[in-house]
């Protein structure tokens, strides 16, 4: 039919391997069987046993259902993110007292993600600074209430929500922290560590106070390695796609603050178009818990509204 919607193509087996959306279902199917159609398609078009179809009310619906059946069923011509696993993230969790660690699992379940990290190192580095700097529990999930909080308390290196021995507000201020250092905020966290640092001098609590100055050089010898710079301080993501046949590589880059915070490759095999193919990765990856940055550069021309919608 001439309608939005999505479409399933199947093998001889019934398994689906490519899954695709439409302004027009009629007229995109009918395309993959064209004389002139590429190499890739032509190859794709050589599997298809059965197309089946889903009608839905407008583009974004498309986009919406077709995200879904791809995440369900992991077609082998559709690219996922699951080939791109093997970088990890790290997850701050939504609970009251947040835990900090590194993941290869995104949940949806209202956590905050920041990645991915091709480079482990870097992973380590960071993970290491935060903490050393900002005294996070390290317990399982979720919290348990304790009478006696346990040996990272006694450490230094938890603040013992467990215990009851910190608020939340006080905890939410290391979790702010932490935040502002994985987004590349590092001159806010710095001048807020300052000034922090100040106030406890005044109050004549020294030993807040260089716990303070040591967070701020630790910061800022971290800082100072990364060498990918300008001067722009809005927060922007580049995303870039090629594909050579069914061969398909993304690239994506992310500035925060005027640094190189994050980058990584995807590849796989798709038959999709390059602008489709984009489009598709870039909902899957703002949808699995990123946060979508002021500014968003692309390749390809695509229609960000939709990313945004979703």
């Amino acid at each position: 039919p001439h309608a939005s919607g999505v479409y399933l193509m199947k093998d001889k087996t019934g398994i689906i391997i490519y899954v695709g959306k439409a302004k027009d279902l009629k007229k995109r199917v009918v395309s993959y069987f064209l004389a002139n159609r590429s190499a890739k398609t032509e190859a794709l078009v050589k599997k298809i046993a059965q197309i089946e179809y889903i009608i839905t009310g407008n583009e974004f619906e498309a986009l919406v259902l077709e995200n879904n059946l791809i995440k369900k069923y992991s077609p082998h011509y559709n690219i996922s993110l699951k080939d791109g696993k093997s970088y990890q993230l790290i997850r701050i969790t939504n609970e009251k007292f947040p835990k900090v660690f590194r993941t290869r699992r995104i949940i949806d379940d209202g956590s905050r993600y920041f990645g991915p990290f091709p480079d482990g190192g870097k992973l380590d580095l960071y993970l290491s600074l935060i903490e050393k700097l900002f005294p996070l529990r390290r317990c399982g999930i979720p919290l348990r209430k304790r009478d006696k909080p346990c040996l990272y308390y006694h450490i230094g290196l938890c603040s013992g929500p467990c215990a009851s021995l910190v608020t939340q507000k006080e905890y939410g201020y290391s979790v702010d922290a932490v935040v502002d250092l994985l987004e590349g905020k590092t001159e806010a966290l710095v001048k807020r560590l300052k000034s922090e640092m100040l106030t406890a001098s005044k109050a004549l609590n020294f030993e807040e106070a260089a716990i303070k100055r040591d967070q701020i050089d630790a910061i800022t010898t971290t800082g100072s390695e990364q060498q990918v710079q300008d001067f722009a301080q809005e927060s922007r993501d580049y995303a870039a796609i090629e594909m050579r046949g069914p061969l398909c590589t993304i690239s994506l880059m992310q500035m925060r603050d005027g640094r190189l915070i994050g980058r990584a490759l995807y590849r796989a095999e798709t038959l999709g178009e390059e602008t489709e193919t984009l489009l598709n990765f870039l909902v899957q990856y703002y949808a699995d818990g990123m946060k979508l940055p002021q500014y968003l550069y692309v390749s390809h021309e695509i229609d960000i509204t939709l990313i945004r919608q979703y």
